[in-house]
C-alpha cells in the first residue's frame, strides 16, 4: 500500500488515513506541528535492550540538512518513505522531505517496499533487509539515490547492487547522533571502501580503538561509541565491528562481525549470525545461529573456508525462523533464545 502526498498536504491527512501506512506517523507530525524543542526516541534494540534517548529539534534540522547538502538533494524532489517511524531512521527521512519541499510516496514498512513503486525517486531509504527483497521488483530501478541502514550490508547484496542503475551508499549512525553521520559508497568501488563523515562531524579513537564522534551541530560535546573502528583518513574510517559484542573463548578474541563477513561469502548473511553461550572450560563459546533452510552442509561448507579454524563456531543451531524488530533489523536476542529451546543443535568441532 502506497499513499502519495507532498510536504504539505501530509498534514492534512487524517490519522485513520495515515496509520494505514505506519501508525507513528501522525503523531510525529502533531510533534514537528508543535514547536517542541525536543522528542523521544526509541532505540532499535538490535544489539542491546531498548531505551529511550532524547534529542533536541535544532539537531534534527541540522542533521537533515547535512544529509540534503551532502546528497545535493534539490528542493522539490520526490522521497520514498518506507521505513518505521518510530525509530530515527523513518524520522529523519520524513524531516528531510518536509525541509526539502518534496513530494512525498508513503510505503508501508515491510519487507518488499517495491512492488507498488511506479513513480521516480529522488531519495529513499532502507533496511539491508528490505533492498534483499525488493531488488527484483521494477520499480526498485526507479529510485536514483538510496542509503541503506540498519545493518551489514553484506558482499552478495552489494555484487547485486552494482547492476543497478540506482546509486547506493550504506550509512554508518545510531540514534544519539541523529540517524547517520558517515557515508560508504557501494557501486563500482571496492567493498572495503571506507565510510565518510558528513562536514559537520569531527571524529577519533581511544587507546582501545572505540570510535568518538563530536558534532556541535548535533549537539554532541563528546561521544564514545561501542564501536571499533580504524581511522584512514581526514573524516574517514572503516568498521571494524562491535566492542560489546567481542567473545571471549578462552583466551581468544573473536569479532562476530568479522567472522560473518567472511562466512558471507559463501552463504547468504541474513540467514545466520554468530553469537555466544556460556562455556565452563572456555568462558564463552562461540555459536552459529541459522535458518534451517540455508542447509547444515552447505554452512559446514562455509565453516571449511574460515582462514582461523580457532574462530570457527563450535555449535551450529538451526532455526525453522528468525525474529525481526519493526524495523526489519534481526532480532538476534529473541532469535537466539528461541533457537536454543526449538532449533536442532549440531556440533562443528570439539
Amino acid at each position: 500500500m502506497i499513499i502519495k502526498t507532498n510536504h504539505e498536504e501530509i498534514f492534512n491527512l487524517s490519522e485513520k488515513e495515515l496509520n494505514k501506512i505506519d501508525p507513528e506517523i501522525y503523531s510525529f507530525l502533531i510533534f514537528w506541528k508543535s514547536k517542541k524543542s525536543y522528542i523521544t526516541v526509541q532505540t532499535s534494540g538490535s544489539t542491546g535492550k531498548p531505551k529511550n534517548i532524547k534529542i533536541r529539534r535544532n539537531a534534527i534540522i541540522n542533521s537533515a540538512k547535512a544529509t540534503l547538502d551532502y546528497f545535493n538533494i534539490k528542493e522539490n524532489s520526490r522521497f520514498h518513505i518506507c521505513l518505521p517511524v518510530k525509530y530515527i531512521g523513518g524520522k529523519m527521512m520524513l524531516v528531510r522531505a518536509i525541509i526539502n519541499k518534496a513530494e512525498i510516496i508513503l510505503t508501508k514498512p515491510e519487507k518488499n517496499v517495491a512492488k507498488s513503486l511506479n513513480d521516480s525517486i529522488d531519495f529513499s531509504a532502507m533496511t539491508s533487509i528490505q533492498v534483499e527483497n525488493s531488488l527484483k521488483e521494477k520499480g526498485f530501478k526507479n529510485i536514483k539515490k538510496l542509503i541503506i541502514g540498519g545493518g551489514p550490508v553484506n558482499d552478495t547484496l552489494i555484487q547485486k547492487i552494482q547492476q543497478l542503475p540506482t546509486k547506493c551508499y550504506q550509512t554508518f549512525g545510531m540514534t544519539e547522533t541523529v540517524s547517520h553521520i558517515a557515508i560508504r559508497e557501494l557501486n563500482k568501488l571496492n567493498k572495503d571502501n571506507p565510510y565518510k563523515c558528513l562536514n559537520h562531524v569531527e571524529i577519533s579513537t581511544n587507546i582501545d580503538g572505540n570510535l568518538i564522534i563530536k558534532s556541535t551541530s548535533l549537539n554532541i560535546e563528546s561521544l564514545t561509541t561501542n564501536d571499533i573502528v580504524q581511522i584512514t583518513g581526514l573524516k574517514e574510517f572503516k568498521y571494524i565491528g562491535r566492542r560489546d559484542n567481542v567473545i571471549n573463548s578462552g583466551g581468544l578474541k573473536i569479532n562476530p562481525e568479522l567472522l560473518e563477513k567472511e562466512l558471507g561469502k559463501t552463504i547468504n548473511n541474513e540467514g545466520f549470525f554468530i553469537d555466544k553461550i556460556p562455556d565452563e572450560s572456555l568462558g564463552e563459546k562461540v555459536i552459529l545461529i541459522a535458518l534451517k533452510s540455508i542447509g547444515a552442509e552447505k554452512i559446514k561448507e562455509a565453516l571449511k573456508q574460515i582462514k582461523d579454524q580457532k574462530k570457527i563456531p563450535k555449535l551450529m543451531i538451526l532455526s525453522n525462523q528468525f525474529y525481526y524488530t519493526p524495523n526489519n533489523k534481526i532480532d538476534r536476542k529473541k532469535t537466539k533464545l528461541e533457537s536454543l529451546k526449538l532449533g536442532e543443535l549440531i556440533l562443528t568441532k570439539e
